[in-house]
């Protein structure tokens, strides 16, 4: 509908978190004890030929040695982000006000990858802060949303949960900022807050300029939400289908060149 020009939405607020997607639900992420040989062995198991060129794209320095992070990354780029970019892009050349953000606060309350262990449950948490700052997974921003820390959400059904907002690193007033764009954009169609939040595209079709509302708190995240020009751009053109064919022409099965020692 939206490569048709036949949608009938006027505005729309997309987004993702910055390790978006089910990996680590289902098993299949590695988790925070994993070797390097291990990261090579999920990522070869998940890309088969094309690991070799994803694990280039998605190194581990990338993520501080995390295999789990440069994993999750990865799968949530190229089955969440990015197609969530692409439609973005035809909403908003179709007309439509396209607003978009990426959630990437790391919660020491309540995040999935504490259950799932793809965060260092061995840890003091506060030491973590530095080395995983960003880490957002699914579903890590309901709770800001709504501005509630008592309760269920959409991946802990107990009503005993508690996910107090820590008022020293800013998520008390990041909390705020998202409800006031939210509550904004459903009054009137346009998220209204600090900082502004432009479109998605400018000025489509002609501007290839993307701007992302990064939602973020603390000293190890820049402070507060931020604007980012073109982000993604990188990533998203490697999981292009133009790249990925001209990539899986040009490498051999069973590439084996990052295989640890």
């Amino acid at each position: 509908a939206y490569a048709a020009g036949t949608t009938h939405a006027s505005a729309l607020i997309l987004g993702a978190t910055s390790k978006d997607g089910t990996s680590q639900f289902y098993g299949k992420a590695p988790l925070a004890n994993a070797t390097a040989r291990d990261w090579h062995e999920h990522m070869e198991l998940r890309w088969g030929s094309r690991a070799a060129s994803v694990m280039r794209q998605y190194p581990l320095d990338r993520f501080n040695g995390s295999a789990a992070a440069a994993y999750i990354e990865a799968d949530a780029d190229e089955r969440v982000v990015c197609p969530l970019r692409d439609m973005a892009t035809l909403a908003a050349n179709a007309g439509c006000a396209v607003y978009e953000y990426t959630y990437a606060h790391f919660s020491l309350a309540c995040d999935a990858g504490w259950e799932m262990q793809t965060l260092p449950w061995w840890m003091p948490r506060p030491q973590l802060r530095p080395r995983f700052s960003h880490w957002a997974s699914h579903g890590a921003d309901v709770h800001y949303v709504f501005g509630t820390i008592h309760g269920p959400d959409d991946l802990n059904n107990s009503a005993l949960q508690h996910c107090p907002f820590d008022a020293a690193v800013g998520e008390v007033e990041l909390t705020a900022h998202i409800s006031a764009y939210w509550a904004s954009f459903v009054r009137g169609g346009v998220p209204q807050g600090v900082p502004e939040w432009p479109r998605f595209l400018a000025q489509p079709p002609n501007s290839t300029l993307t701007q992302t509302l990064r939602l973020q708190a603390g000293p190890s995240e820049g402070g507060g939400p931020e604007i980012q020009a073109n982000f993604k751009e990188a990533d998203c053109a490697f999981w292009s289908p133009e790249h990925q064919h001209a990539g899986s022409a040009s490498s051999p099965p069973g590439d084996k060149s990052h295989r640890p020692s």
